[in-house]
């Protein structure tokens, strides 16, 4: 009965509405074709050889960029675009634009471009003391050549961000290093890029709402660095000023000075990008922090450094964001930095990963004596042995919710010797140590076996902190800090 009636009703359906939807659907049709995208497939050369690691872009009457892309070892690349008339144009690092005769899209046949242009001499430029807000005008001639330059070097990176097969890894790190130069913490780890980017920024907008800055001294910090997207966006140009410099410290480089604009409250980044000046190559950008507060006042910053990769494409290889380590005075809410903390990673190329390790004798002795100057430090007395000198270290401050040091607050530490597997961990009884807090509420236990793994927590009248877990397997110091709770 159901079937019959949606039957009856489909047969009911007037030809003028059945017409109506036929020239509908043919209308939709053209609308697809003519949005079709078609391959065309470019091939660069130059002096004879393949030009690998160009920007091929294809460009509109406007010289609006419909597609680009990176040009391969071959020199080949296929970019996609509607049917139309355009022109395809190469950029290079180092060298002026070169742009196509007109061609038609579709096209059955490679386009084989012979690319030959003027190069870019850097070496005469001019600098000046003035300086350009927002957007970088093209009539500002040294400028807005340097920001070319700068600008090619981004977009490649940002491509090649697609295409990572040169690198097996990144490796990240984060080190915090006291007043006195002795490392407090030291941890590595490896990870795996595949087609992700290993490090990125949040989203230029939110960088200009939020600011590069976030926290305060109580809940603690966040930081972030620009990346290729964020300096290439508009939202950072908008916020900042620009002006070509040089540096007597940089001998053969030329660059362009950022920082923001003026009256800009946010949490902000002020630095330089630098340029070789023989190639015209992008090196290095180096940045700190501002109308930061207390991160401003211990000149805060970090950096990024940028290589070509073997199919000539470019890539952020080195990075690194150096904070203060920002400590509350004993009694008081008065904050002061006692050294820095540092945040960064490189990328392992397949060639490094695949080659058997180095092992310098002198060199593993020569890192006994800083084990046995942070042991010291730490632990308040050199180690009774060498073999003393191998194990495990845990310490950290104790504070209440505000920040403030907790001074005689108790430290309860349970441990196992070693990680027991999941059916014999009843049977492997945990062994307890218990230590008080300084002045300062800095606490410290010393002597534990490398395979020990547990947890830590603190109390003081009343007031209770989680249980934190610890182990050892990055590293032979392991600081872990306590917030007491009600």
């Amino acid at each position: 009965m159901e079937a019959g009636t949606k039957e009856g009703f489909v047969r009911s359906t007037s030809r003028k509405a059945l017409a109506g939807r036929i020239a509908a659907a043919a209308l939709f049709m053209c609308a697809s074709n003519a949005a079709a995208q078609n391959p065309l497939t470019v091939r660069v050369e130059s002096a004879g050889k393949p030009l690998a690691g160009a920007l091929v872009a294809i460009v509109n009457s406007q010289n609006l960029v419909v597609k680009e892309s990176l040009s391969s070892s071959s020199g080949s690349v296929t970019l996609d675009a509607p049917a139309g008339e355009y022109r395809v144009r190469v950029r290079r690092i180092g060298y002026r634009p070169f742009y196509s005769d007109p061609l038609t899209v579709p096209r059955s046949s490679p386009l084989v471009l012979t690319v030959e242009s003027p190069r870019i001499v850097l070496q005469q430029m001019v600098v000046s003391a003035s300086s350009q807000c927002g957007k970088i005008n093209p009539d500002a001639a040294t400028l807005a050549e340097l920001w070319e330059e700068i600008s090619k070097a981004l977009r490649a990176s940002q491509l090649t961000m697609e295409d990572l097969r040169n690198y097996a890894r990144a490796e990240t790190y984060r080190r915090e290093i006291d007043g006195d130069g002795i490392v407090l913490a030291n941890e590595s780890q490896a990870v795996p890029i595949a087609r992700n980017r290993p490090f990125g920024s949040p989203d230029p907008r939110a960088l200009v709402s939020l600011g590069y800055v976030r926290g305060n001294e109580a809940a603690g910090w966040q930081f972030f660095g620009p990346d290729e997207r964020v300096l290439l966006s508009d939202q950072f140009a908008s916020t900042h000023c620009f002006r070509a410099t040089r540096d007597k410290t940089k001998p053969g480089m030329i660059g362009v000075a950022f920082k923001p604009v003026p009256k800009r409250e946010q949490a902000d980044i002020d630095g330089v990008l630098w340029i070789d000046e023989a190639s015209s190559e992008l090196r290095e950008i180096t940045f700190k922090f501002v109308n930061a507060g207390t991160v401003t006042r211990y000149k805060a910053g970090g950096y990024s450094k940028f290589s070509r990769v073997p199919s000539g494409a470019w890539i952020v290889n080195d990075w690194q964001l150096k904070m203060p380590r920002l400590v509350s005075r004993a009694g008081s809410s008065i904050v002061e930095a006692s050294g820095f903390v540092e945040t960064g990673g490189r990328l392992i190329s397949v060639e490094e990963a695949a080659a058997p390790p180095k092992v310098d004798s002198a060199a593993l002795v020569d890192q006994t004596l800083p084990r046995l100057v942070e042991w010291t430090r730490i632990c308040g007395a050199p180690p009774d042995s060498a073999y003393e000198n191998t194990k495990g270290i845990i310490h950290g401050y104790v504070r209440d919710e505000t920040g403030h040091p907790i001074e005689k607050a108790a430290v309860t530490i349970f441990f196992r010797e070693f990680k027991p597997l999941p059916t014999t961990s009843a049977a492997v009884y945990p062994l307890r140590v218990n230590v008080e807090t300084g002045y300062d509420g800095h606490y410290t236990a010393c002597g534990f076996k490398r395979m020990s793994v547990g947890t830590v927590s603190a109390s003081y009248s009343g007031f209770i902190s989680d249980r934190v877990d610890f182990n050892f397997d990055k590293s032979l110091t392991a600081r872990r800090d306590l917030i007491l709770k009600r």
